[in-house]
């Protein structure tokens, strides 16, 4: 009400001697695994662990075991199953957020919380609606089907980092919610109300990629891809990038 901002909470403060060797502290629970580790992976997705924690906390009014009990045998029930009424999208993202490996959590604060109001952004793929002025999937190359659910998307950084796709239809990323499936704010610097389009068919030109923008470019593996309409082929591990930094690798999934 005054105006002074304070600094609480001291208590993991110590005195730091150079030279000595400081332990860790952690709070049980709430921790996740590398913190465990001298010499663990810490990021981002430290704190999402610890985050996720909270969350899950507040919603069951139950603890969570230590991470490394959790490693060896890891019982934790889902929210819902201690009568928690929570929508299984949100549900999904909080479990997400707890996984053992840092490499299966959310990579970024803001995919975690994109995940948790996934119902406001509609991002899980769907079909493409026809356009008759675009070359369909048909077209593009003689028969030679793709089993559906090989291929995935996934965000390595940006908007969507740390989120997977099933790649078992087009999806058409921009910002116009109306036409894309995965869907950047209004405002997202670089990214066109219809930017790119990624082609699940037939053929051994699929999966494909289509730019969509005439103002703005796409790079697949550090190589400009652009012109609207063109048309290229794409490889399991190949990296896509556009926009302010946004990055995702298309995989075949084994």
């Amino acid at each position: 009400s005054n105006g002074r901002a304070k600094l609480i909470d001291f208590g993991a403060a110590r005195n730091y001697n150079s030279g000595r060797h400081m332990t860790q502290i952690l709070k049980k629970g709430f921790a996740p695994w590398e913190q465990y580790q001298s010499n663990g992976n810490f990021g981002p997705w430290t704190d999402i662990y610890a985050l996720g924690a909270t969350i899950y906390v507040c919603m069951t009014g139950r603890m969570l075991p230590e991470a490394t009990a959790r490693a060896l045998n890891d019982s934790v029930l889902r929210p819902s199953e201690w009568g928690a009424a929570v929508p299984q999208y949100v549900e999904d993202a909080i479990m997400q957020a707890l996984s053992i490996k840092p490499e299966s959590r959310f990579q970024s604060v803001d995919a975690f919380a994109l995940a948790l109001r996934m119902r406001q952004d509609p991002v899980i793929p769907g079909p493409v609606r026809p356009d008759p002025n675009k070359p369909t999937t048909q077209q593009i190359g003689p028969q030679n089907r793709v089993t559906p659910g090989e291929w995935r998307l996934r965000g390595i950084r940006g908007q969507y980092a740390g989120m997977q796709f099933p790649f078992s239809s087009n999806i058409i990323i921009g910002r116009d919610p109306k036409r894309c499936t995965l869907v950047y704010p209004p405002n997202a610097p670089g990214v066109s109300a219809v930017h790119l389009s990624l082609l699940f068919g037939t053929g051994p030109s699929f999966p494909g990629i289509r730019c969509e923008s005439t103002s703005q470019v796409i790079y697949i593996n550090g190589t400009m891809f652009s012109g609207r309409g063109r048309i290229g082929k794409l490889q399991s591990g190949d990296r896509i990038t556009f926009g302010d930094n946004q990055i995702f690798t298309v995989e075949r999934v084994k």
